[in-house]
This record gives structure tokens, C-alpha cells and sequence, in this order.
């Protein structure tokens, strides 16, 4: 790596997170795969959730392909607006794709007959992650001297702007507690053995690792704004952000895939089909079983009642 040219790690970490999108999503189509395959919501969430974060890791190779992550003194000044638009807006999608993964996971509890409780609380976590959203959308959004959006940012921003960023990292951090918080409730109500609980748990609290990048961000984001060349020390941030955009992405597919939605399946008899428990299956096999037990009930009664006929 050029002590001028940090764009190839950059690079790197960006397709990686590419492939590994685009595996989850081939992963769930050849699971779904089967003699009678249905278009569920999961599968629909998870494609747009992964479509939106493809998006953004496309913008930020059309950032680096206009010298983000290069010395500001081997660009010009066309390839520093179109860079910092594009920055800009991947930023935006950042946030989008991270609000994506939280509330399909706090969606799939829907999925489950719960207490009208605990329904209520999975709501207000998803309306408390869409406020956060919002929140931060707004912070990135509006600049501090109010030039065209995606601009470089001026001397008199660099304060402001390391602030937006622990605002935003404080709000994520606070999120993913609260959906920690909410798997930990709403799991502890149901009637599972401890190992398919600590399992469940498991899944959600592997979204605690997110914390880690989105802290680690907001710091070397701070002090690439204060170097004398951010376009070439803000490498290090940015790789923050795709690593947490490839875990966050990770820990949705789980919520899709075992040992989660096998355990709730297990919970209220639903059968696992291509790693997601499907609730209409369940119900089908109960009305099967309900009808078949009227049956043999009605067989019973006529065999019962022949005898006394012939006396």
C-alpha cells in the first residue's frame, strides 16, 4: 500500500462485503428451493436489505474510483465534489441499510403468537429504531454553513461533523442494546429448554459485535478530520463501515436461517422448511390432524353403534 494510496484496502473490504451479500441471498434462494417454493416476506426483506447495502458499497467504489483514498494532491477538483456527493450519500445509505437489518430482525418476532405484550413491545423498538434513523439521516443530512450537499467539508465542519458521527454511533450502540434487551425478554417468556433459548439469545447478541466498528468508526473518523489529508486517512473509518454493514447483514441472515427460526418453530410445532418456520404449515398440520381425529372418531361411533342394531 503507496504511503499515498490507501484505496486498495479500502477496495478490498468494500468487495469482500460485496461477495458476501451476494452469498447470503444465493444461500436463501437454493434453501427456499423446493417442489412447491413461496415468496414469504423474510425472503423479500433480506433481498431489499441486501440490495440496499449493495448499493451502497457500489457508491463507495465510485468514490474510490475518483480518488477516495488517495493523497488529495493526486485529485482534481471534479474528482473531490463527485467524491464527496458520493460519500455523502453513501453515508445515507449506510444508516438505511443498518435500520433495515434491525427492524427485520424485530419483525421476525411477529412471525410467533405472542402476548399482546410482548407485541407491543417488539412495535415500539421498530418505531424506536426508525426514529433513531430518522435522527441520524437528519445529521448527516444538514451541513453546518448550509453549501450544496456532498461537498468537502470546510475547516469550520470538522468539529461538527466528528460530533454528527458519535451522535449516530451513540444512537446505533443504543439500538442494538435495546434489540438485545427485547430478544432477552421476549425469549425468557417462551417455553423452550434452556439450550434452545441460550441458542436464540445467541443470534441477537451476535449483533452486539456491531458495537466494536461503529465506536472504532466515530473515533478514526474524528481524527482523519483533523489531519491535513481526511480523503487519505479516512480509509481507516471507512472499512468501519463496511465491516459493520457485513456484520450486520450476517446476523439478518441468521434470524432467516437456523438455530433461530428452529427453535421458535419448535415452540408453537412448526415445521422447518428451507431454514424458516412456517406458521401456515403448522396451522395446515393442526387442521390435518384436528380432521383426521374426527374421523377416526366417527369410525369408532359406528363400529360402537353396529352391535346394537343386529340385537
Amino acid at each position: 500500500m503507496a504511503p499515498t494510496d490507501h484505496s486498495v484496502l479500502l477496495t478490498i473490504a468494500t468487495i469482500s462485503g460485496m461477495v458476501f451479500s451476494c452469498a447470503a441471498i444465493l444461500i436463501r434462494v437454493c434453501m427456499r428451493t423446493g417442489p412447491r417454493p413461496r415468496l414469504s416476506w423474510e425472503g423479500v426483506a433480506l433481498a431489499a436489505t441486501i440490495l440496499v447495502s449493495l448499493t451502497q458499497s457500489s457508491v463507495v467504489l465510485f468514490a474510490i474510483a475518483h480518488g477516495f483514498g488517495k493523497s488529495a494532491g493526486e485529485a482534481t477538483y471534479d474528482d473531490i465534489l463527485t467524491r464527496g456527493k458520493a460519500i455523502y450519500f453513501g453515508d445515507i445509505l449506510f444508516i438505511i441499510a443498518i435500520w433495515m437489518t434491525k427492524c427485520f430482525t424485530a419483525f421476525v418476532f411477529f412471525r410467533q403468537p405472542f402476548r399482546k405484550s410482548h407485541s407491543k413491545s417488539v412495535l415500539a423498538a421498530i418505531i424506536t429504531f426508525t426514529a433513531f434513523m430518522f435522527t441520524s439521516v437528519l445529521l448527516l443530512a444538514l451541513s453546518c454553513d448550509l453549501p450544496p450537499p456532498g461537498t468537502p467539508i470546510e475547516k469550520s465542519c470538522t468539529a461538527l461533523e466528528s460530533v454528527r458521527w458519535v451522535v449516530v454511533a451513540s444512537l446505533d450502540v443504543a439500538s442494538e442494546l435495546l434489540l438485545f434487551s427485547l430478544s432477552i425478554y421476549l425469549v425468557s417468556g417462551l417455553r423452550l429448554r434452556l439450550a434452545a433459548k441460550l441458542a436464540v439469545t445467541a443470534v441477537f447478541g451476535a449483533r452486539l459485535v456491531l458495537v466494536a466498528p461503529a465506536v472504532l468508526h466515530a473515533h478514526l473518523l474524528r481524527s482523519a478530520l483533523v489531519s491535513g489529508d481526511p480523503s487519505l486517512q479516512e480509509v481507516g473509518a471507512a472499512v468501519c463501515v463496511q465491516v459493520e454493514m457485513c456484520i450486520a447483514i450476517a446476523s439478518t441472515a441468521a434470524v432467516a436461517y437456523d438455530p433461530f427460526v428452529t427453535a421458535l418453530g419448535a415452540q408453537h410445532g412448526g415445521r422447518v422448511a428451507g431454514g424458516v418456520a412456517r406458521q401456515e404449515d403448522a396451522i395446515d398440520l393442526q387442521r390435518a390432524e384436528a380432521g383426521a381425529l374426527r374421523v377416526l372418531r366417527a369410525r369408532e361411533f359406528r363400529v360402537a353403534a353396529e352391535p346394537r342394531e343386529h340385537q
